[in-house]
């Protein structure tokens, strides 16, 4: 059997919501990390979305928080390594990683730089005065 966690957990586990619930969360997951277990990405982005909307952790404790809980469980969590060495906005950051491991090698994003490439996946903004890449460029509509 391979478990895996909910964002509401992990919220528990790391705030001050509920004393009861937080020791709980802890409990499970603890527990979770000496059987074989996962984190889901989007438990991690839920967490993070929640915990900042709430303002519960500040964004640099909430980063170092879901850093310690990726060090006890395993994920496949590229978005952090990219906010964490490029300085990207996390969603942002989940979008290129997904791109990237569907083996996209171009985005198409007015919210990124353009031009910039991040984990091998280039960024391109379609807007007015800019210039897409060829092969998006050239293509024939369908």
């Amino acid at each position: 059997m391979r478990v895996a966690l909910d964002a509401n957990i992990l919220v528990y586990g790391v705030t001050r919501q509920n004393a009861a619930k937080r020791l709980r969360a802890r409990d499970v997951i603890r527990k979770a990390a000496a059987v074989d277990s996962v984190l889901p990405l989007q438990t991690l982005a839920a967490c993070y979305h929640v915990i900042r909307v709430k303002q519960l952790l500040s964004h640099g404790r909430a980063v170092r928080v879901l850093r310690l809980l990726r060090s006890l469980l395993p994920t496949t969590a590229v978005a952090f390594t990219l906010v964490e060495r490029y300085g990207l906005q996390f969603w942002d950051a989940m979008v290129i990683a997904t791109a990237g491991r569907s083996g996209c090698d171009l985005l198409i994003s007015e919210d990124m730089q353009d031009g910039a490439v991040y984990a091998g996946v280039e960024i391109a903004n379609p807007f007015p005065g800019r210039v897409l890449p060829r092969r998006i460029r050239d293509a024939r509509n369908v």
